[in-house]
């Protein structure tokens, strides 16, 4: 019996999703044990301490650029504060995923077709606009008679498997050339990004070394326990997606919920006043502070915010 978690659009399936390439949300049986097996690793409470940092570094640089939206055009804040959490759930998500740093900006990326792209960027643009992707062909949103946007997410979709390729060289280059060593041990090198697409790829090829030593070349891959290059494309790809929707809706609802109910911004920011100290104290790192923002953490994730009462 298959044991994938369903993190998309449901009617998104896996003929759908063929261009993401494999993956554990479309994996069953052996495929999702031996793809479950490498990618839990890469998602664990280690990362949680740079999520923290680099989230912290892109809400104060977005706290900063608000004031300059003048009152004339006052109207435009709420539409301009949803896109900075949008834009803040993606770049967390790139440094985290891929080691992407990217400075918070409220202006919206390119979508003239004929720039280039990256793959950070690429990712971004199919994972915001994932229903169109997943059922239009690359082919027809690239027609010279559709909008810039859609020709610009044809040129993305087109690009990926290259772009994506070309990503996971260079990660290989950068692991050989600072710890020739790192596929020898079980534990992420001192001088580790931290990245997930950096775990999945050091877990795998440590993987296949173990079983090409062990296996012969004529048994068949899914018996094996590495990750193929698809496969590692493919699970980046399902992380990027599952995260940004989720992370970016949830805050924009909160921070719509707090707007309606004052006195619950009144009652958090007591608290984060009290455990991160003034505006211009150093931070607190995240072993310190999270444990401790139980109010900030009863309005994410607990009962509707009309529900709650004062302690």
């Amino acid at each position: 019996m298959s044991r994938r978690r369903d993190f998309v659009h449901p009617d998104i399936t896996t003929e759908t999703m063929g261009f993401l390439g494999p993956n554990i949300v479309t994996a069953k049986d052996e495929s999702w044990s031996r793809q479950r097996r490498i990618v839990a690793p890469a998602l664990n409470e280690r990362i949680s301490p740079e999520v923290w940092r680099v989230s912290v570094e892109q809400a104060s640089s977005m706290a900063d650029l608000l004031p300059s939206v003048s009152p004339p055009h006052a109207v435009k804040g709420p539409a301009k504060i949803v896109l900075g959490l949008r834009t803040i759930a993606m770049n967390v998500l790139g440094r985290i995923a891929y080691g992407h740093d990217k400075p918070f900006a409220l202006s919206k990326p390119s979508t003239k077709p004929s720039e280039d792209i990256s793959y950070v960027d690429a990712i971004a643009l199919v994972t915001d606009k994932l229903i169109y992707a997943a059922f239009l062909p690359a082919s027809f949103l690239g027609l010279p008679f559709m909008p810039e946007v859609s020709q610009r997410l044809g040129t993305a979709l087109k690009r990926l498997p290259e772009l994506t390729q070309h990503m996971l060289n260079q990660e290989r280059q950068n692991s050989a050339s600072t710890s020739p060593h790192a596929t020898q041990t079980t534990e992420s090198p001192n001088n580790s990004r931290g990245t997930i697409m950096e775990e999945l790829v050091r877990l795998s090829d440590q993987e296949k070394t173990r079983t090409d030593a062990s296996t012969p070349d004529s048994l068949d891959k899914v018996t094996k326990k590495f990750l193929t290059e698809e496969e590692i494309a493919g699970n980046l790809f399902i992380f990027t997606a599952a995260g940004f929707d989720t992370t970016a809706n949830t805050m924009s609802y909160a921070v719509a919920l707090l707007a309606l109910y004052p006195e619950w911004q009144a009652w958090i920011q007591t608290e984060i006043d009290t455990v991160l100290g003034e505006p211009d104290m150093s931070p607190i790192d995240y072993a310190n502070a999270f444990p401790k923002l139980v109010r900030c953490l009863a309005v994410m994730v607990s009962y509707p915010i009309s529900t709650y009462r004062h302690p």
